[in-house]
């Protein structure tokens, strides 16, 4: 896929305007604000590599049934099968890859903070594609977004340094936001002809069996009848919830909105992360964690704003 198919598919997007797409991508950022404590947790009793291969095996049926059944006519073009594979690659395999093995091996402040940073790759990279063209307003949106999940990340304690003891797990989560950056801006092209369920199920798949051969050896010394009915539900949530339905309203914002513009909605997930455990868990708000939740708020909204 080359620069100008890029291009041309960028420049077809819709206008700014706050819409349903827009509340969608918010809903879909409380779930992986949710998704990320619920990863952390599960990983305490299931390695990371056969974690991440049996949410997707849930993943990958689900949303193939779901294909069949709301788009039974849909078929996939030979011609874009090398496509598929190369973006069922980076996107469920290379990205989930990096980022299990990133979060389990750096720390809470440093994976959320570094994974941040993920709109700005997707601005960049589109910027030298020439796939997007932001104004100073949308930069100063990011760096507003970006400052805030600092506040948001210092307030509540969790530790944030950069050290030896964390820089494997700092590189693969920094190279997980990059594969991410790629594959949002790679997929705009394919959505032109493509549903977003589609896009899901006929990615999904490939990634799936990539997953599987590098979690194959450690799925074989995983002991899954000691793993919880708790452990077992955050796997379910993940794989129905924070897969599935959140690629597809991934996928559906990049079709509507742009690359660039969707991916600002990712710095909302600490947000949401705050909320529920305020929420959920009785966890107490801090006042930098106020003022980092207004930043993200009012950096998005000056970002989006027409």
């Amino acid at each position: 896929m080359n620069a100008k198919e890029i291009v041309k598919a960028e420049s077809a997007v819709t206008p700014s305007k706050f819409g349903l797409t827009d509340i969608l991508l918010i809903t879909v950022a409380l779930v992986w604000g949710l998704n990320a404590a619920l990863v952390k947790a599960s990983l305490a009793e299931l390695a990371p590599l056969p974690y991440n291969a049996l949410r997707f095996i849930l993943a990958a049926s689900l949303a193939y049934l779901l294909l069949r059944i709301l788009e039974p006519g849909s078929r996939l073009q030979r011609r874009d099968i090398p496509i598929f594979i190369g973006l069922g690659l980076l996107s469920h395999t290379l990205y989930q890859f990096f980022f299990i093995q990133g979060i389990s091996l750096t720390s809470a402040g440093n994976a959320s903070l570094l994974m941040a940073t993920s709109p700005m790759w997707v601005s960049l990279l589109s910027a030298l594609v020439g796939s997007d063209h932001l104004r100073p307003r949308n930069w100063l949106g990011l760096l507003l977004s970006f400052f805030g999940i600092l506040l948001v990340t210092v307030g509540s304690g969790k530790e944030i340094g950069f050290a030896a003891n964390t820089s494997r797990g700092d590189l693969l989560i920094v190279a997980g936001t990059l594969v991410w950056a790629v594959y949002t801006i790679m997929s705009k092209p394919v959505l032109k002809r493509y549903s977003p369920l589609q896009l899901l199920a006929y990615t999904i798949v490939p990634g799936t069996l990539g997953l599987f051969i590098l979690a194959f050896p450690a799925l074989r010394q995983q002991d899954l009848s000691s793993v919880s009915l708790q452990a077992w539900g955050r796997l379910v949530y993940s794989g129905i919830l924070a897969i599935v339905v959140g690629y597809v309203i991934w996928n559906t914002g990049v079709q509507k909105l742009g690359a660039a513009k969707t991916a600002l909605y990712n710095n909302l997930s600490p947000l949401m992360a705050m909320l529920s455990g305020w929420l959920l868990l009785d966890e107490q708000i801090t006042p930098p964690q106020l003022g980092g939740a207004g930043l993200i708020i009012f950096g998005l909204y000056i970002a989006r704003k027409k």
